[in-house]
């Protein structure tokens, strides 16, 4: 992944390896660059079935880590984009970091406007079969 993480201010868009907690059943693809000192992430995870019960959750690429002193609005990084083909649901969260654990954590918005809670596999969709998650998240490294 060398040409994503360059010495370039600004690098090209290139495939990244992108992991999460959502681990049976779950398929994850993705691009990533370097803008500067922030990494830009771009992906989805498709499902051929119902995935594991756990919060979702999406590593940061490659082991790297975000800048903490640098400052993040409210703690929002991204934003996340779910459907549910077989009833043709749709749902729309925000990504934020997690300080603790040094990953981007999936919410939704439960009582508004300001209360988040946890996108999991059943919340707000139940999700199985050619369902999918779309996401993107911008966080500052560490050393860049």
């Amino acid at each position: 992944m060398a040409t994503i993480y360059g010495a370039g201010s600004i690098t090209a868009w290139a495939a990244a390896t992108i992991t999460g907690s959502f681990t049976t059943n779950s398929t994850y693809s993705g691009f990533a660059r370097r803008v500067g000192d922030t990494l830009e992430c771009s992906g989805r995870v498709t499902f051929s079935g119902a995935p594991n019960s756990t919060s979702f959750t999406i590593d940061i690429p490659d082991s790297l880590t975000v800048d903490e002193t640098k400052t993040f609005q409210s703690g929002i990084v991204g934003s996340l984009f779910l459907s549910d083909t077989g009833v043709s649901t749709r749902g729309v969260g925000l990504l934020t970091y997690n300080t603790t654990s040094n990953v981007i954590d999936a919410k939704i918005l439960v009582t508004a406007p300001t209360t988040l809670g946890d996108v999991t596999q059943a919340v707000p969709i139940t999700l199985g079969s050619t369902d999918l998650i779309t996401f993107q998240f911008s966080v500052p490294i560490t050393g860049w």
